[in-house]
């Protein structure tokens, strides 16, 4: 008799039971991923499009949804830019960023020097703004589009804001190991930033 009671009630909520989801139905994972090209690569086994190629191979089967920031280098080099035109118009889960690591390439595109700053707060307003401009812009000749988000290592405020109102950025994300060659900045630990007006 128990054993029925017990049946009918674990029947009787295994059918009427509500949909159960571990999360929102809203929410979802995103990865991103900085791309680089040959500027300062030393690798002569591996290709620097080799790697995003087996990022995209190994995350295509649980279409997970990927931002590829690409480097001013790698924006201008004519394969990796056409993989990535070409992988955007293919997969609707695949985007493009903007990743303004400011390397001698991109310097010189905007007739600056290197021997001006390491990081983009080193340098004036104008240039800064002039930075931005160089790359952005020649993110839009090769894509026909700004992109909706930029990665650098470190930013200000200036620079944010010019990034907001000429070319309409809707997300911002740091990385501060990159561009200054080491793992971690002294003074700086990794968490998420949160973008507002008053920082």
């Amino acid at each position: 008799m128990f054993k029925r009671y017990f049946l009918a009630l674990f029947l009787f909520f295994f059918l009427f039971a509500g949909k159960v989801q571990a999360f929102k139905a809203e929410t979802f994972v995103s990865f991103s991923h900085q791309v680089v090209g040959n500027e300062g690569w030393n690798s002569k086994e591996v290709e620097p499009l080799t790697i995003p190629k087996l990022i995209y191979q190994e995350s295509t089967p649980s279409s997970a949804i990927n931002t590829w920031f690409l480097r001013f280098d790698a924006l201008n080099d004519s394969t990796i830019s056409a993989f990535f035109n070409n992988l955007t118009q293919t997969d609707k889960n695949q985007f493009l960023g903007g990743y303004l690591d400011l390397t001698p390439s991109l310097l010189s595109e905007s007739h600056l020097s290197s021997n001006d700053g390491k990081v983009l707060s080193h340098f004036s307003l104008g240039d800064r703004e002039k930075i931005i401009t160089t790359y952005m812009e020649s993110f839009f000749t090769r894509f026909g589009f700004y992109p909706q988000s930029v990665t650098l290592p470190f930013f200000d405020s200036h620079s944010l804001s010019f990034l907001k109102s000429r070319f309409s950025i809707l997300a911002v994300f740091v990385s501060l190991e990159n561009s200054l060659g080491v793992d971690s900045v002294p003074g700086y630990e990794y968490a998420a930033y949160f973008p507002d007006k008053n920082n």
